[in-house]
């Protein structure tokens, strides 16, 4: 009787890890985290006022331009350039434009798990 309950805990227990593992791998294939982080990100830095309808709007433009592009606006790419700006001069040196497009990019990265991709399009 004592290894038939031990028989029976070890089959749960190797179906259990086989869903985790299933799961993981339908997490990864889907790249469901990176969409999340993605959609925390921007509920971060947007902080719009009816959360849910800015969600459904972000998903739609998602499935519309797919997972890989990120299109800032004009507001959000003045205030990258007022980081670098500090003077207030108007204009930034070469460096601190590069510095300001890899943090750009660094930001529109699909996972830093993954910073091989970019969602930067290709001839950007």
């Amino acid at each position: 009787s004592t290894q038939s309950t031990w028989d029976f805990k070890q089959a749960k227990m190797q179906i259990d890890n086989a869903l985790v593992v299933e799961a993981q791998e339908y997490l990864r294939e889907h790249k469901i985290l990176e969409l999340f982080e993605d959609l925390c990100t921007h509920l971060c830095v947007q902080q719009p006022p009816n959360m849910e309808a800015f969600l459904i709007e972000q998903l739609k433009l998602k499935k519309k331009q797919g997972p890989k592009y990120t299109i800032y606006s004009q507001t959000e790419l003045e205030n990258i350039f007022k980081l670098f700006d500090l003077r207030e001069n108007g204009y930034i040196s070469k460096e601190q434009c590069k510095k300001a497009l890899s943090t750009c990019l660094l930001y529109t990265s699909p996972s830093p798990r993954d910073a091989t991709l970019s969602r930067m399009p290709s001839s950007a």
